[in-house]
């Protein structure tokens, strides 16, 4: 969980939606051989840089399911989770929210994840970009 000093550092999120985040994120990313879990590595202090990007009104209602999630046990996280995954290619409106949601997710967690940011009191010695090799670059001479 984040120290005091951590949950200080994140502006955006209240601490039920950054915890709804954490489970979620070790959900999507468990530790796994030398790869640390989500919560490990701690980079969920930076969430604000990719909040402050969001639409007022899409990180309001982020914050709202964020708020409903961070009641949930880790078992319902996971299920939901599941539904999203296995559901992804259903047609209609509710196709549309669950690949809007499961999108939403998977762009928070590993943006974080694979960012190359640690928490200020993560322990972990390499972050899981430089575990796997991960190196992203933008060409600027465009």
């Amino acid at each position: 969980m984040l120290s005091s000093h951590a949950a200080d550092k994140i502006k955006l999120l209240n601490p039920i939606q950054v915890k709804a985040l954490n489970k979620i994120g070790d959900l999507m990313c468990p530790t796994h051989n030398e790869l640390p879990s989500f919560t490990q590595v701690g980079a969920i202090e930076h969430v604000d840089i990719l909040m402050a990007e969001l639409p007022p009104n899409d990180l309001k209602d982020l914050k709202l399911l964020l708020t409903i999630l961070g009641f949930m046990p880790s078992w319902i996280l996971f299920g939901i989770l599941n539904f999203l995954e296995k559901n992804q290619d259903m047609n209609g409106e509710i196709g549309t929210l669950v690949r809007t949601v499961r999108f939403g997710f998977r762009g928070i967690i590993f943006s974080l994840y694979y960012s190359g940011l640690k928490g200020h009191q993560s322990s972990v010695p390499s972050t899981p970009d430089q575990i796997v090799g991960y190196k992203i670059q933008m060409d600027t001479t465009v």
